[in-house]
């Protein structure tokens, strides 16, 4: 189970909402700062009957996680920091340039069982 965190640049709120997640074991990649890894996800608004999920029919994500513990402040400023760059994306793809911007949409994850994170 998690507890997901998007961050609302027009209203300088977070939203929260519960989903289920299935993260692999091992990272398919990493950089200087983080690890990657393959995800799925389901919306409690799909599960009806828990021992009736289709992991097959979740969407696929890729989860970002800091090698170093203790940067739960820097995932939330990271993810502002990304919600405020797409606002503005948005904003110089109304006047129509010959190349948009597009900014994927990121979120903080809190695994609601696992108390070390985001």
């Amino acid at each position: 189970r998690i507890r997901r965190h998007r961050y609302d640049p027009e209203t300088q709120e977070w939203r929260v909402d519960e989903s289920l997640i299935k993260i692999a074991a091992e990272p398919f990649d990493e950089g200087a700062m983080r690890q990657c890894y393959r995800a799925k996800k389901l919306s409690f608004g799909y599960v009806q009957r828990f021992h009736a999920l289709d992991w097959k029919k979740a969407q696929n994500f890729v989860v970002k996680s800091y090698k170093t513990e203790g940067d739960a402040a820097r995932a939330f400023d990271d993810v502002r920091l990304q919600a405020e760059a797409s606002l503005y994306a948005d904003k110089f793809n109304e006047l129509e340039p010959p190349k948009p911007i597009h900014v994927i949409a990121a979120c903080v994850l809190e695994l609601v069982d696992d108390p070390t994170t985001p």
